[in-house]
């Protein structure tokens, strides 16, 4: 009788709408603020407009205006083209032995039952925080870079402007694999795809030790993954997106795949966009150059008066920045400010930032999964984040919130999630630098 106490209790767990989506979405602003869409029975691609002007048919007369309007191409009306959208495969397993479901007794609401809750509402959580990442991250997901040349006894040490932000993907247990490359392009795996196991992380030192046994050992550096290669890119198992030797399964597009940081002429989602066809397809940027001499409130400034000038976008930005960068900002700010001196509760810190541009204003807000050398400027409105079922689902589709395993004496909670993240308006957009030596 305990397996269908446990299963009644799952049920009632998660039967409130809407409650999965929050445990997936807690305390991560920017993925719990997109705007959520489920398209069951639409087929595994989805068609959307792409829109980055209004219709061109006007002209000093009738025929001028009629001539480019009914012409039937591009500039005849608001829609230019159709993003093909596939919807990604992301998907989370946790398992419960038959005799851990055995020791919890027929109780319902006995004390296992709480435990046995933190596991299945954990990857629930999880799912969410590698959601997170992936939003953020570069196309070809890695999570993590350092020097294989420094690589001792399964240690290493992350490196980068991103490493402090990037040492909270590391959890004990976790399973990676590597590549001499960032994984977007045709890229391979070292060590014919070897798995390592973090088995500690150091949050000081920005340290991580692997091991290659799962469950016992000690550390021990995977096959491959000290080369003398100065950077090596770490990527959780099964979601290296490189193409040489290796078939990658499409996980969701990144703010970063719809605005790449160089502009080029590529076919993405079935549209040609960038410099010979039109650059606004691929969101705006503020070059190196353009961001030279330029502090990061000024940067963001000049981003966002583009945006809402050169670009047709209207109204206040977004704008997304890494918490330890934006508490940098913020604290420039603050030093500015004037604080009353009356006696009473002294507010010492922001919620929020706002800037006042040439052009529309600002609200920055701080992300941790972000980027610490990249800011984004948003319109959220103009986002989409859509699911064929859930985000994530509990697999269920027999009647029973649990699978049993055909080789083990367990049973398996699965989630799953089929996620794609678009924009109609890409132009709406952008991204810049960050001065991070400020």
């Amino acid at each position: 009788m305990s397996l269908i106490y446990r299963d009644q209790f799952l049920h009632r767990r998660y039967a409130k709408p809407g409650k999965i989506e929050c445990l997936a979405t807690h305390d991560k602003v920017v993925l719990d603020m997109l705007k959520k869409g489920r398209h069951s029975g639409s087929g595994i691609t989805f068609h959307e407009p792409v829109i980055v002007s209004n219709p061109q048919g006007v002209g000093a007369t009738r025929e001028a205006a009629q001539h480019t309007a009914e012409h039937g191409g591009a500039g005849s009306g608001s829609v230019v083209a159709e993003w093909t959208l596939p919807y990604g495969d992301y998907a989370g397993s946790v398992l419960i032995t038959h005799k851990d479901i055995s020791a919890g007794g027929d109780v319902p609401d006995g004390s296992y039952m709480k435990p046995f809750g933190l596991q299945t509402d954990g990857i629930i959580e999880e799912l969410g925080e590698v959601m997170d990442s992936y939003i953020f991250s570069e196309p070809g997901k890695a999570l993590g870079v350092y020097s294989g040349s420094a690589m001792t006894a399964g240690v290493l040490t992350l490196l980068g402007d991103a490493a402090e932000t990037q040492i909270m993907n590391f959890n004990i247990g976790s399973t990676w694999q590597v590549s001499a490359n960032d994984g977007s392009g045709a890229h391979s795996l070292l060590g014919s795809g070897s798995k390592g196991y973090v088995m500690a992380v150091d949050y000081d030192a920005l340290t991580v030790t692997f091991r290659t046994d799962p469950v016992s050992g000690s550390a021990a550096t995977p096959t491959g993954w000290d080369t003398a290669d100065t950077t090596i890119f770490l990527f959780k198992n099964g979601d290296f997106q490189g193409t040489s030797g290796n078939t990658p399964t499409f996980i969701i597009d990144s703010f970063a795949d719809w605005i790449p940081s160089t502009l080029l002429t590529e076919t993405f989602k079935g549209v040609t966009r960038g410099a010979s066809a039109d650059s606004r397809l691929s969101g705006a940027r503020l070059t190196s150059t353009a961001a030279s001499g330029l502090t990061t409130e000024e940067r963001i400034k000049r981003l966002v008066t583009r945006l809402n000038s050169t670009f047709g976008g209207t109204g206040e930005k977004l704008v997304i920045m890494e918490s330890i960068q934006w508490q940098k900002l913020a604290s420039v700010l603050e030093k500015r400010g004037q604080r009353p001196l009356d006696g009473k509760t002294a507010n010492m810190g922001y919620q929020y930032l706002h800037l006042q541009t040439g052009r529309g204003s600002a609200k920055v807000i701080s992300a941790p999964k972000c980027r610490p050398d990249t800011f984004w400027a948003m319109e959220m409105d103009k986002w989409t984040l859509r699911t064929l079922s859930g985000f994530p689902e509990v697999m269920k589709s027999d009647g029973f919130q649990m699978l049993r395993k055909a080789t083990s004496d367990s049973y398996e909670f699965r989630i799953v999630a089929y996620p794609h993240l678009s924009t109609p308006y890409p132009s709406r957009h952008g991204r810049g630098p960050i001065d991070i030596a400020a």
